[in-house]
């Protein structure tokens, strides 16, 4: 059914008559096919409840709109004298993010920054992966003072947006009005020394934090499928997501040697892929001699995945770098860096930052765009994992000691009936 608005519109004759919004999903599908939309950017906008570093805010998101794109924006006050500011320093900030819905029967979801920073390279091509966590993510000065404005911005990753909205993987906006009440977003501070390095005094506060939406607002609310479901209560109305997980860190890793680890805390659920990244222990938090650069993540040869003893993904050398490009159409998981040096004053170098990803779907793109098939259950029994951690520099031949950050991802389902959306997982 189209609206009205749609429907006198003159036909232009030459016109290969392809849908312009295709905005419900047609499983069980409702009478809805086409739909005339306003996409609106920054219309909803919230400020940070808290602009102190270590602070947590609460972010409230009206049931109203196609909710797509959700953003994070933070300036904070220029650079003193001897002071530098780590690359990508606002996905470095966040400690956590929290999802909730009103009603839902998973309370919370939960990612940590890393996870943020891995989803939004993971989805994202090569070039606007750098720009997005070299630049528009936190630009990295290497030393103060510095007078101009100092901006980052992010996506925040819902369940159901990705990064990339090319006609071929985009998908569809989530009709928030479908829910009985709002969606909550938590967002965790790290303190200040977890990005900056100085000799004098740290900030306590950013000047500026602010969470806006992509939104798609329909011409004709009649043409809401909520009508539908509010007048036969046994509707059910299903959306594909993805449920990603941040387990905990692994520590105890030491670079220039094999290492294997041990990965829990995976559901036994449809996995679609593990994205992971080594970083050094002593970058994730600066001091007044030692710089901050906790998004500076390490180069991995000989990378393997054994399932109870058994290898399920095996990458000798640095292959692993090969097997990500032919997942995707570039270069996917590499990206420029900056590599802040500790002298006086503080000097940058370029290297290279990398994010691995051990894909399952075997008929799917590494974004995760479009196909949910053929992917792999794996119970919560034995998974580990094998890599040697190579330093920044090449000459630099020291053994430091080192993290992994991980990140889940599963092929999942929110249901929504009676305005209560539950999170299914296959």
């Amino acid at each position: 059914m189209t609206s009205q608005f749609v429907s006198s519109k003159v036909p232009v004759l030459n016109a290969p008559g392809i849908k312009r919004n295709e905005l419900y999903y047609d499983v069980d599908s409702t009478r809805i096919q086409e739909v005339t939309v306003d996409g609106v950017t920054g219309r909803f906008s919230q400020s940070l409840s808290s602009l102190a570093f270590g602070s947590t805010s609460q972010i409230t998101i009206p049931s109203a709109n196609f909710l797509s794109n959700t953003y994070l924006f933070v300036e904070l006050p220029p650079l003193l004298a001897n002071q530098s500011l780590a690359s990508g320093w606002l996905y470095a900030l966040i400690k956590s993010i929290n999802y909730q819905w009103s009603g839902a029967n998973i309370s919370s979801l939960q990612l940590s920054g890393e996870s943020v920073r891995q989803i939004a390279i993971l989805e994202s091509s090569r070039r606007k992966a750098e720009a997005m966590v070299t630049t528009i993510g936190g630009e990295a000065i290497a030393d103060g003072p510095s007078t101009k404005p100092i901006y980052g911005t992010i996506v925040l990753p819902m369940p159901w947006s990705s990064s990339d909205y090319t006609a071929e993987g985009q998908k569809k906006p989530y009709d928030t009005s479908l829910l009985s009440g709002p969606i909550t977003i938590s967002i965790e501070m790290h303190p200040a020394s977890r990005i900056y390095a100085n000799t004098g005094v740290m900030p306590t506060a950013m000047l500026r934090g602010t969470v806006f939406t992509r939104e798609y607002v329909l011409e004709d609310r009649g043409n809401s499928i909520r009508q539908d479901l509010m007048k036969n209560p046994d509707l059910v109305y299903t959306y594909p997501f993805i449920h990603r997980q941040s387990p905990a860190v692994i520590q105890n890793i030491t670079s220039g040697i094999t290492n294997t680890v041990n990965l829990s805390q995976f559901l036994n659920s449809d996995l679609l892929g593990i994205s992971f990244a080594v970083k050094y222990k002593k970058d994730q938090f600066g001091t007044a001699t030692v710089p901050a650069q906790p998004n500076a993540s390490l180069q991995l040869s000989d990378v393997e995945l054994d399932y109870n003893g058994q290898s399920i993904y095996k990458a000798p050398g640095l292959s692993a770098q090969l097997i990500n490009m032919l997942y995707s159409d570039t270069e996917l998981g590499v990206i420029s860096d900056a590599l802040i040096r500790n002298a006086t004053p503080w000097t940058s170098d370029q290297i290279q930052s990398y994010v691995y990803l051990i894909p399952f779907g075997s008929n799917k793109n590494v974004s995760f765009h479009s196909k949910y098939d053929n992917t792999s259950r794996y119970p919560s029994e034995q998974m580990s994992l094998t890599f040697t951690p190579h330093n920044h520099l090449p000459a630099d031949v020291t053994a430091y000691e080192c993290i992994c950050e991980l990140t889940y991802y599963f092929s999942a389902a929110g249901s929504v009936q009676s305005g209560v959306m539950t999170i299914q997982l296959s």
